[in-house]
């Protein structure tokens, strides 16, 4: 049987000054709740997008992010971020590259997907400029906007469609942790798909168990 399918960004399991921005007074307490909502949502069957920043990216965090995620339910692919010593943007190989492909079934820089008949791209990051940001960093490193709607962390942005962009743009749907407290299923994306079709590209407000 075919499990159900999530999208997640920005977990940075172990980091503390995301977890002290999340609210949490301690990195630990932050993992908990991370932990406790995905196994509340995923089950063994289940396939989950990491859209990259499994961690802080130090070397111990990072090692003890893995060994974390690891305990968690799903089968796992990962769309590595630019806190990820597995993503190709980073000049040295990666210390923990054989745990990463102990942990994920695939590691990608970007990747695609089809829902619905319809071609999904996955970054890390966005297309445009962050608006959190006085400009688009990583720009060299960002997929090229022709159209293809993409799903997308790194800005930890609280919006999960960007009202700043100009609405052709707006075909960009951010899963980071901050927007949604909860991974987001395939039923999430699909609302997303059809708000474009129809020409007003939004996420009504969550109406599910928070």
């Amino acid at each position: 049987m075919t499990g159900a399918i999530w999208f997640i960004g920005d977990t940075h399991f172990g980091h503390e000054k995301v977890s002290g921005l999340r609210g949490f007074e301690h990195p630990d307490y932050h993992d908990a709740a991370l932990a406790q909502r995905w196994l509340k949502q995923v089950k063994n069957e289940d396939l989950v997008y990491v859209l990259g920043d499994v961690s802080g990216g130090s070397r111990s965090g990072e090692k003890a992010a893995l060994e974390f995620l690891a305990t968690l339910p799903g089968r796992k692919r990962l769309i590595a971020g630019n806190h990820d010593s597995v993503s190709s943007i980073h000049r040295k190989l990666s210390p923990h590259a054989g745990m990463f492909a102990d942990v994920f079934e695939r590691v990608s820089d970007f990747g695609r997907i089809r829902v619905a008949g319809r071609e999904v791209l996955l970054s890390h990051y966005p297309y445009a400029a962050d608006h959190t940001e006085a400009g688009p960093r990583y720009a060299q490193y960002r997929l090229k906007n022709l159209g293809a709607p993409l799903i997308h962390a790194h800005t930890h942005s609280t919006e999960r469609v960007d009202s700043l962009a100009l609405p052709a743009e707006r075909i960009e749907l951010c899963v980071s942790w901050e927007a949604w407290g909860r991974l987001v299923d395939l039923g999430d994306v699909m609302q997303w798909l059809d708000s474009i079709s129809q020409g007003s590209p939004s996420v009504e407000p969550d109406m599910k168990e928070g």
